[in-house]
């Protein structure tokens, strides 16, 4: 094995890909446009594209201060209120949320008003799915507006007109505006952060189309960018500029590496500027596993500049290495759910589309993203990738020894 000539072999091409910069084009901004554009499209998906719902049973039994705050759920961007006159058991909340028919299921005790009119403390119970997102978004909001309830009944109790003139503490009428003031704007204001990532197996993992979009479109342009690049190869080959490299007598393994490299430098460059500038511009979080990102970006560009690498010894000219590499460039991508989510495909097509490294690489993505998984979770998808670059890269060296004898 030759370093300095492996090492010239990868500055040249890669002087050449820098020496075109219409190649900027497809390296980051494209990637970076199909992001934006889907990621706009395809939108939230915190409730797999359904707005998550809060069912209210026992309205009837309601006072008109537990009606308000049922109004007020109601006025929520974020879920949908379907109240209910009638009540109903715990197992039937418990089967709706098992079966993904609500985000959240309230419900009101008959005696609820009688309660409250004989200074008891009503019962109210409320069911969610602690695993999914669009649950505990449901939870904040019905926390938050029950504590609101609390709070004015505490304080609706300390107005007494007959004792107000001999204990300065109660007050001699309930001041609404008042109220509302001291409400929204507390002495005290406590600043909460809820972090955590559901572990269901649906595409409820991921809260935003972007968390899709970004790490596939960049999966899918380095692969493209590889593939059309095996046009080069085939130049060198027909210019004969590959013969003279043969001058230096290398031997198969460095004409190998030396192509091979050039295309993995490219791609991690690539691939790592892609993911910090969406990181930056989107807010992506990519997990909480440092070491399994870097080794799924690593394996899947081997696998990319492989492929390239062999489309480029298997092409007899330009013409049907262009074409080759856009159909296996944009196939992929599309089967192994780059171009939408192998969760909302039938489920033949996501087993074959994990069969592919792309279904893997964007596998992992989900993995990282959505359900805060590390090595080992991810590691039958790594292991995957690992299987096609190692494949691709022994077939393109067996293809490649017929050029350097």
């Amino acid at each position: 094995m030759n370093p300095r000539f492996i090492g010239a072999i990868v500055a040249m091409r890669l002087r050449r890909i820098a020496a075109d910069r219409g190649n900027v084009i497809w390296l980051l901004v494209m990637p970076l446009v199909f992001t934006f554009m889907m990621g706009e499209l395809m939108g939230d998906w915190s409730a797999s594209g359904a707005k998550p719902t809060l069912v209210v049973y026992g309205m009837r039994g309601a006072d008109p201060a537990f009606s308000a705050m049922v109004d007020r759920l109601g006025t929520s961007d974020d879920f949908r209120v379907v109240a209910r006159d009638t009540t109903a058991a715990p197992a039937r909340a418990r089967r709706l949320l098992e079966g993904k028919y609500v985000s959240g299921a309230l419900i009101i005790a008959e005696d609820y008003a009688d309660s409250v009119a004989a200074g008891q403390r009503p019962r109210v119970q409320f069911f969610y799915d602690s695993d999914r997102r669009s649950s505990q978004g449901v939870r904040r909001a019905v926390d938050r507006e029950l504590a609101r309830l609390a709070t004015r009944t505490a304080a609706e109790r300390l107005v007494d007109p007959a004792a107000a003139d001999s204990d300065p503490a109660l007050a001699s009428a309930f001041d609404d505006s008042a109220y509302a003031r001291l409400y929204e704007e507390p002495r005290v204001r406590l600043e909460t952060e809820v972090r955590g990532r559901s572990r269901g197996a649906d595409l409820l993992v991921l809260d935003d189309a972007r968390e899709h979009s970004a790490p596939s479109y960049t999966l899918m342009f380095i692969l493209m960018f590889m593939l059309m690049s095996a046009k080069d190869l085939v130049l060198e080959r027909q210019n004969r500029t590959l013969d003279r490299l043969r001058i230096a007598h290398p031997s198969t393994g460095d004409l190998v590496l030396g192509f091979f490299l050039s295309g993995f430098v490219l791609g991690l460059v690539q691939g790592g500027l892609l993911l910090l500038i969406n990181s930056l511009w989107t807010g992506i979080d990519y997990g909480d596993s440092p070491a399994a990102l870097v080794l799924v970006m690593v394996l899947f560009v081997a696998m990319s500049s492989a492929a390239g690498l062999l489309l480029g010894t298997l092409a007899t000219s330009g013409g049907q290495a262009d074409g080759l590499g856009m159909v296996f460039g944009l196939g992929l991508p599309a089967l192994g759910g780059l171009w939408w989510p192998l969760e909302v495909t039938p489920e033949f097509m996501q087993e074959f589309g994990r069969a592919l490294p792309t279904g893997q690489a964007i596998t992992v993505f989900h993995d990282l993203i959505g359900r805060g998984h590390g090595v080992a979770e991810v590691a039958p998808m790594l292991w995957g990738l690992g299987f096609w670059a190692v494949l691709l890269l022994v077939l393109a060296a067996l293809r490649f020894r017929r050029y350097s004898v």
